[in-house]
């Protein structure tokens, strides 16, 4: 899995990687095709920036909203406007087939963690009064019509999606979670793709007041029909446990994997497992994601 940007006007983050023009494909492609030479496939990650990290960016037909306060944090909103809305759909369609293109066997739409679909889910965020926001259907418009973007581009056999539903990252706040990721769950349901990965809420986050105690793959996997991919801090133990509920079909490793390259290897061999540097993620010093030592 690899994350992308989608367009030169979405840096999210310095020295990130793009997939909206040729050379980004045409520079991607060996390594794609030594990923492949393993035994994985290889899924690009697409996403648009989060509202932390446009804060400071002038970004065009922007508009303005007032502080969102969760906890310590106050963060401000910048909402799409309706001009911008359609070409930010036709943003990932392009990425999607430049992903394709460059040798990536689908595409994953990022649709958690305060990326833009996630913002248009999240009453915090989304204070639009057309069609794209003031219900949960209006909610869930925008990242209901980028998956069909995305089914159209590459095929759905191609295609998966991660939410997170009660996970508060970026001052993400839903009224009714419940409600509105049953409703988005019921209409991917519908749609002709491979997977999506459920994101549970991080233990570093509080859990909000308009946020049900239910653990969220009970209470949401149970509603999905496609293959279901369990995420957020799982280790060997608790990912092979919430396997045998038989909800998950598969589990999914972010930093855990990040630490350790050979990390099946050393499930496999009950191996010593490296903690990951968090001080060291997310930036551009000398030490970074490539210092971790593998097994002798």
């Amino acid at each position: 899995m690899e994350v992308a940007l989608l367009g030169a006007t979405n840096r999210a983050y310095e020295a990130s990687y793009q997939r909206w023009s040729r050379v980004h494909t045409t520079n991607r492609q060996s390594l794609i095709v030594a990923v492949r030479q393993t035994a994985f496939d290889d899924f690009s990650l697409i996403v648009l920036p989060r509202r932390k990290n446009i804060e400071q960016r002038d970004i065009h037909k922007m508009k303005l909203l007032e502080p969102v306060r969760l906890g310590s944090h106050t963060l401000k909103n910048r909402m799409v406007m309706a001009a911008m809305t359609r070409s930010r759909a036709d943003d990932y369609d392009q990425a999607a087939r430049n992903a394709i293109e460059a040798g990536f066997d689908g595409v994953e739409l990022h649709a958690a963690n305060g990326y833009l679909p996630n913002q248009f889910l999240a009453e915090s965020a989304n204070q639009r009064t057309d069609e794209y926001g003031g219900s949960k259907e209006n909610n869930c418009k925008f990242t209901l019509e980028v998956m069909e973007e995305l089914v159209h581009a590459v095929g759905g056999d191609n295609v998966g999606i991660k939410i997170s539903p009660l996970h508060p990252y970026a001052s993400i706040q839903l009224d009714n979670p419940v409600a509105t990721f049953t409703f988005l769950i019921q209409e991917l349901n519908k749609m002709d793709i491979v997977f999506v990965e459920l994101m549970k809420r991080s233990p570093m986050f509080p859990l909000l007041p308009s946020s049900p105690k239910d653990d969220e793959i009970e209470l949401f996997g149970k509603l999905i029909k496609h293959t279901l991919i369990a995420n957020t801090a799982y280790n060997k133990e608790t990912g092979e446990a919430e396997l045998e509920k038989g909800i998950a079909k598969l589990i999914s490793f972010g930093s855990l994997f990040l630490a350790n390259p050979d990390l099946p290897n050393r499930f496999q061999l009950n191996a010593e497992i490296n903690q990951p540097d968090r001080a060291t993620m997310f930036g551009g010093g000398e030490k970074g994601y490539t210092d971790y030592r593998p097994l002798d």
